[in-house]
């Protein structure tokens, strides 16, 4: 069939809160892991879910260990309950998401995976409604968040500057420098003697620095960073943010000079200062933006863990019977690997 099949999904009428309820009817509790205030968690979802966690938890080869899936599995279905609640509540409270919203959700999907053929075996056995209902219900979960809690979020002006009165302390820039550096790169293994070469390239471009040879082009044609296609530039940096040798060395030095080769761990630095900044306070104008940002946060996170636990108290949660681990669309990590929704 070709993609004017999945054009006419879009027309059908699966909106609202009858959508939400059309997976618990299509589907057998065989493929249902949870009920959350009557709302299902299907073995898809919970796939999927594993499937976003699993690369942050995954070693450098891969592997996941059996009990860390086991985890990984768990916690998936603690995200999924969460979001359930959030569907309930925006079921008791009437909020919908319209079908021009959910279209445009699924429109990637569609043009990803634009034959039956290629949907089907993306699905793995799921239907085209069930995926389009464990769409709207992550859609309708994110608005029930919105409406209860983004749109709570207020914080007022005089909030703002309170916070910035009382934590002055806070918005104190420290010394600032900015400098380059030509850095010659030298295997820590190497002995002293091994590593004589090395210094006398270094002790050599330091002396033409000095010199006033560009230190620009020194830095491009000799060093070796990526720091050479910008001439060698850190940029702007206090102290505390640099490697202890080398800014034991700055913070000597006066404006436009350049150093003697200084040796770290890494090989030898060749540095020149360009700018130095006093330390300064912060204006109230400068941080206020951020100060705001920073409340705003507070008191979203603490509306969100009151609302979370009266959510807990009045949803009802069911799970079905057997370990998490052995539900049906849960792949292991040996498992043959699917192309992703």
């Amino acid at each position: 069939m070709s993609i004017s099949y999945f054009k006419a999904l879009k027309y059908l009428s699966i909106i609202g809160f009858f959508l939400l309820f059309t997976s618990q009817t299509v589907m057998g509790d065989e493929s249902v892991v949870a009920r959350v205030g009557g709302i299902p968690i299907t073995t898809y979802e919970l796939k999927r879910q594993v499937s976003r966690i699993l690369p942050l938890n995954s070693s450098y080869h891969g592997g996941v260990s059996r009990e860390k899936l086991e985890e990984i599995e768990e916690k998936a279905l603690g995200e999924l309950i969460g979001q359930a609640m959030k569907v309930r509540y925006a079921l008791d409270n009437e909020i919908v998401v319209s079908s021009e919203e959910l279209e445009a959700r699924l429109q990637p999907v569609w043009e990803k995976f634009p034959t039956p053929d290629l949907l089907a075996e993306a699905l793995q056995g799921e239907s085209v409604s069930a995926l389009r209902a464990s769409v709207y219900r992550g859609l309708i979960a994110q608005k029930a968040e919105k409406v209860a809690i983004a749109q709570q979020v207020n914080v007022q002006e005089a909030e703002v500057r309170d916070f910035y009165q009382a934590n002055q302390q806070r918005f104190f820039r420290p010394r600032m420098f900015r400098a380059s550096q030509i850095f010659i790169k030298v295997d820590p293994r190497l002995t002293p003697e091994q590593k004589t070469p090395f210094l006398e390239k270094a002790q050599d471009l330091s002396a033409r620095g000095k010199a006033g040879e560009d230190f620009y082009n020194l830095a491009y044609y000799n060093s070796d960073d990526e720091k050479r296609y910008v001439g060698g530039d850190l940029g702007y940096f206090h102290e505390g943010q640099l490697i202890a040798d080398i800014e034991k060395a700055i913070v000597k030095m006066q404006v436009g000079e350049v150093s003697d080769p200084v040796e770290s761990i890494y090989g030898y630095h060749i540095l020149k200062l360009a700018e130095i900044k006093d330390p300064v306070q912060l204006s109230y104008e400068e941080k206020k933006d951020d100060i705001r940002s920073e409340l705003e946060q507070q008191k979203y996170e603490t509306l969100y863990a009151a609302w979370m636990t009266s959510l807990q108290e009045s949803c009802k949660v069911e799970r079905m019977e057997g370990p998490i681990a052995s539900a049906p669309g849960v792949e292991r990590p040996e498992g043959k690997k699917n192309r992703s929704l």
